[in-house]
């Protein structure tokens, strides 16, 4: 009898690390799809970012030769 309750507790305690690990490996792939959204968001602002600092500078070129002008 002490055999198979030994048994017993080593099942439930496998199905327990199983369970852990489907949670755990579903929580980690939860993290991953989120990750690639927030570098394609990413992306895409810094692409943004990029075209707002060469119109500025761009803007700021021609904002000094219409002061040398003058």
């Amino acid at each position: 009898m002490a055999n198979n309750k030994a048994e017993s507790e080593v099942t439930i305690s496998d199905s327990e690390d199983d369970d852990n690990y489907v949670q755990l490996l579903d929580a980690f792939n939860e993290m991953h799809q989120e990750e690639k959204k927030l570098a394609i968001a990413n992306n895409l602002l810094k692409g943004k970012l990029r075209w707002h600092v060469n119109t500025l500078m761009g803007i700021q070129k021609e904002l000094s030769e219409e002061k040398e002008k003058k």
